[in-house]
């Protein structure tokens, strides 16, 4: 597939799609997660909007459960 296929597909709103960065500590073991790009349906799945969450890590949208 070439790339304006994927990307035409990734868009699609059938599915929920979220491309993230990973951000490792300093072992290189992974330790969050960065939003990069998502589609409308991963927006309607989660609730979240795209100008509030793309470039944002996962701990600043969802803090972690206190325990």
């Amino acid at each position: 597939m070439n790339k304006p296929t994927i990307d035409e597909l990734l868009k699609t709103p059938t599915f929920g799609y979220a491309y993230y960065k990973i951000i490792p500590d300093i072992n290189g073991k992974p330790e969050d997660y960065q939003f990069k790009d998502i589609n409308q349906q991963f927006e309607k799945i989660t609730g979240f909007k795209r100008a509030g969450i793309i470039n944002k890590k996962i701990t600043e949208v969802i803090p972690e459960n206190e325990h």
